[in-house]
């Protein structure tokens, strides 16, 4: 019988829904890891007014958890970031390299 699936959707502290990803993922727990991601992504956009800007906010932060989970180190695009907070226009191209990546990312993060 597998064990109740935990609801995660008041937990606001980064750490703890870090710890229950890693547990997940150990545990081979592919729906709660799916939920304490979801939820770490809701966080970054928690106090922003704007629902626009909340979604953006959390993009960036599942791109940089599944960029720093496809390097096995911490990834921010703190450029991305200066560039979005100063109104100037995101440039990043998109490129088949770039495709790539994300597309692994997003593999390796769903196991």
């Amino acid at each position: 019988m597998p064990a109740s699936k935990p609801d995660l959707s008041n937990e606001w502290d980064r750490d703890k829904l870090r710890n229950w990803m890693s547990n997940a993922k150990r545990m081979n727990r592919l729906d709660v890891y799916e939920d304490a991601f979801r939820q770490l992504c809701r966080v970054e956009g928690r106090n922003i007014d704007d629902p626009l800007e909340a979604a953006f906010a959390g993009v960036m932060r599942a791109l940089e958890e599944a960029l720093t989970e496809e390097s096995g180190r911490t990834k921010r695009l703190s450029r991305t970031r200066q560039k979005h907070m100063h109104g100037l226009p995101l440039t990043t191209e998109i490129t088949p390299r770039l495709v790539k990546k994300l597309t692994s990312a997003a593999r390796n993060a769903a196991r």
